[in-house]
């Protein structure tokens, strides 16, 4: 009995070091595009049926290194309809099955694009996604949808993980009903936050440890956030978010912690540019990895970020690992186009994406 009751104990013990120690990496990665320059080039992989796989070839391993993998989808997809690009997209089926195949596991829809086939796209999009089982948020179906149904995620360790989003915009175009969209004013400097103040309470009554709120927001190409997007970047935290993925400049922007007044540490990143888009000049072809290191415990919540810099390199649309080919191309002394590419991603990215670490003036 007394033997027994010491495993118990031990078991104990050792189940509640384990849960104040584990980490869940979700990693994140920016604006995936569909511009028919992109098309026209994943149908030279597959044939009559494009294949968009073999793009994401050489990130693979970055990409299946967390937990849990999300990229913010910027194209509805209306099967039946034509392949579209800009300015008003329309993605295909087969880019869906190869975000699928490559792992991608949440997608975000809530974005400037996301009504460019109307309402009859956004519900289009929804059911394409439940199809292949992907998670997703930021458009909705129906009122109870948008406000209940969100993601809540339980990652490996335990933690549960509250996925949100919302954007400024969908260029003026229409959509009826008005909850197919997380639509708010995440641009101006005295906007209506309250969807998102209401959702984060929301999160926390299903169970949330954690609130991660992603925002498509900011001006577009411009390398550091509008001062209302800091203000209301702010203020989401305030309201009880934990951590905030910006997206839509198209180009990357840095990221910063921020103590909130209840002594949270909150994360913010503003922007993690393009990741796979038809924009293949610099610096739109440059875009980030994100490894969300979250450590959840009994003393509040932590982040710890890692990045890795990509390009997308504009003779065959390859996503490149930027720090790695910059790495062995300065080992071996290289200075061919691919290294020089590669070379300056990865200086833009240490010079904008870590600023406010290095307090650069001006900026802050």
């Amino acid at each position: 009995m007394l033997r027994n009751l010491r495993i118990a104990l031990a078991l104990l013990i050792h189940l509640s070091l384990s849960s104040a120690w584990a980490i869940t990496d979700v990693v994140f990665i920016g604006d995936l595009m569909q511009h028919m320059s992109q098309h026209n080039r994943a149908l030279t992989h597959g044939g009559k049926r494009p294949d968009y796989q073999p793009f994401f070839a050489q990130i693979n391993e970055e990409l299946s290194s967390g937990d849990l993998l999300s990229g913010n989808l910027e194209f509805p997809v209306v099967p039946g309809h034509a392949p579209s690009g800009y300015p008003q997209f329309n993605g295909t089926v087969d880019y869906l099955h190869s975000l699928k195949d490559i792992g991608f596991d949440l997608l975000t829809t809530s974005n400037n694009h996301v009504a460019d086939q109307g309402s009859n796209g956004i519900l289009a999009t929804l059911e394409e996604l439940e199809q292949l089982n992907f998670m997703h948020v930021g458009s909705a179906r129906t009122i109870e949808e948008r406000d209940e149904d969100f993601p809540l995620w339980r990652a490996p360790d335990g933690t549960h993980i509250a996925f949100l989003a919302y954007t400024f915009s969908t260029n003026g175009l229409p959509f009826r009903p008005s909850h197919l969209v997380n639509l708010i004013n995440l641009n101006d400097m005295n906007g209506n936050l309250s969807l998102v103040e209401k959702h984060i309470k929301r999160a926390r009554e299903r169970g949330a440890d954690v609130v991660i709120v992603q925002c498509h927001w900011g001006e577009e190409y411009q390398n550091f956030p509008l001062k209302s997007v800091k203000k209301n970047a702010r203020e989401i935290l305030e309201m009880g978010a934990d951590a905030i993925i910006g997206h839509h400049p198209h180009v990357v922007q840095p990221f910063e912690f921020v103590t909130t007044k209840d002594g949270r540490q909150g994360f913010i990143h503003y922007s993690l540019g393009n990741f796979f888009s038809g924009q293949t000049s610099f610096p739109k072809n440059v875009g980030l990895i994100l490894k969300l290191s979250i450590d959840s415990n009994q003393n509040g919540i932590t982040f710890l970020p890692q990045y890795t810099a990509t390009v997308v390199r504009p003779s065959d649309y390859l996503i490149l690992n930027a720090d790695k080919v910059w790495s062995d191309c300065e080992a071996r002394q290289d200075q061919d186009n691919t290294c020089l590419m590669a070379a300056k991603a990865h200086n833009h990215v240490r010079n904008i994406v870590f600023a406010y670490q290095q307090k650069t003036s001006g900026h802050k």
